[in-house]
């Protein structure tokens, strides 16, 4: 089959500063699992604290919104070289104008969303829904909404996002905070079927909702591991 597919796992080193690695065939396909490349980047401590040493973060999407290039940002517009990917022009939400290229996210509330993505957003109420198409249990998903303010608006009709996933509130009254990165990060989502999150204008602004940039996660549990001290730490190149 020619196609290709990249995954992204967030983990934890164990006790002895090792990441186990084990592919793995599942009993509905055929064949032997096979592996291209393997990168790993040292993430800062401080992200994506939902990780702990017996918990994991398998990545399902990760969007830049409003990209006014399409271009796929990596290392090095981002220094963990996350890849975010733009929307491909599946919604018809209004684009907000970027800033000026010479115009800089001022800072990050520690999620470290590049500037170029934060620097765009979609404008208008957004409804979003995906299924939950993992093969192997799970723990639940999670979902980071990133936000940034990139347009000048009147002190008396700030921007209030209410944030609804599941039809269930988030955050009411949310503000973005001017040229300046800020996470929204749900609880630990239970298993379903389905999901859906909604972004909505908030009864006291006249504003619609912007959404500069989202990350969904599956998350897992490391208790069981499927690799093992006895078991060979690579694979033979023959």
């Amino acid at each position: 089959m020619n196609s290709s597919e990249t995954w992204e796992c967030i983990t934890m080193a164990d006790q002895n500063n090792i990441v186990s690695v084990c592919l793995v065939k599942r009993d509905d396909v055929s064949g032997v699992p096979i592996i291209s490349s393997l990168e790993i980047r040292p993430l800062g401590e401080h992200l994506y604290p939902t990780v702990t040493d017996n918990r994991t973060l398998t990545l399902l999407n990760r969007y830049d919104y409003g990209s006014t290039t399409g271009d796929i940002i990596r290392h090095p517009g981002d220094i963990y070289d996350r890849i975010w990917h733009v929307t491909e022009g599946k919604t018809s939400l209004k684009e907000v104008p970027a800033q000026p290229l010479s115009a800089t996210i001022t800072g990050n509330s520690g999620y470290d969303v590049p500037s170029v993505v934060l620097s765009t957003a979609y404008s208008g109420d957004m409804f979003y829904g995906w299924k939950n198409n993992m093969k192997s249990p799970i723990l639940g998903q999670q979902v980071y909404f990133h936000f940034a303010e990139v347009e000048s608006l009147a002190d008396n009709d700030p921007r209030l996002i209410d944030i609804y996933v599941n039809d269930v509130i988030v955050e009411g009254a949310y503000r973005p905070k001017k040229l300046y990165g800020d996470t929204i990060v749900t609880p630990v989502l239970p298993v379903l079927s389905n999901y859906t999150f909604n972004l909505t204008k908030n009864s006291g602004t006249t504003e619609p909702p912007i959404l500069n940039a989202i990350e969904f996660y599956a998350v897992r549990s490391t208790d069981s591991p499927t690799t093992f001290g006895q078991e060979e730490t690579c694979l033979p190149a023959d």
